[in-house]
């Protein structure tokens, strides 16, 4: 048997994406929860423009963390499906799903949907939160 993960690995990333033809950050979230956890998320569409606006991804996704669904995990107490908040530029404008013991996938502007080591690295200093979802479990 294959690992979930699998079927999102590669993904063309595409600013405003929301499925497997092209998505961004957060639409790689949303499908994967709609589709692994059976949990709609917020498409966040119209919100801003492009991947450019970091400011206003960066209150979106604020915003989108500190309340309604999702609660705070502490470090070491993430599982598969969590989502980790990044920041990027010094704002928190960049999300990835737990995909297994310090392994997140995610997709960034100009590359396809990848999984790399979110636990050290670059990844590291840059992790702001980690989050799950009241629904998923």
């Amino acid at each position: 048997m294959t690992h979930w993960s699998g079927a999102y690995v590669g993904l063309p990333w595409r600013a405003g994406g929301r499925d497997a033809q092209g998505c961004d950050c957060w639409g790689l979230v949303r499908l994967i929860y709609q589709d692994v956890a059976k949990i709609a998320l917020d498409p966040l569409n119209g919100l801003y423009v492009t991947a450019e606006e970091r400011e206003d991804i960066a209150a979106i996704v604020a915003g989108e963390m500190a309340h309604g669904p999702w609660f705070p995990i502490e470090p070491g107490a993430e599982c598969e499906l969590d989502v980790l908040l990044f920041r990027c530029l010094g704002l928190q404008s960049h999300v990835g799903v737990v995909a297994g013991r310090g392994l997140m996938l995610h997709a960034t502007a100009g590359q396809t949907s990848c999984i790399e080591r979110y636990q050290d690295g670059r990844w590291r200093p840059r992790l702001s939160g980690i989050f799950r979802h009241r629904d998923a479990r």
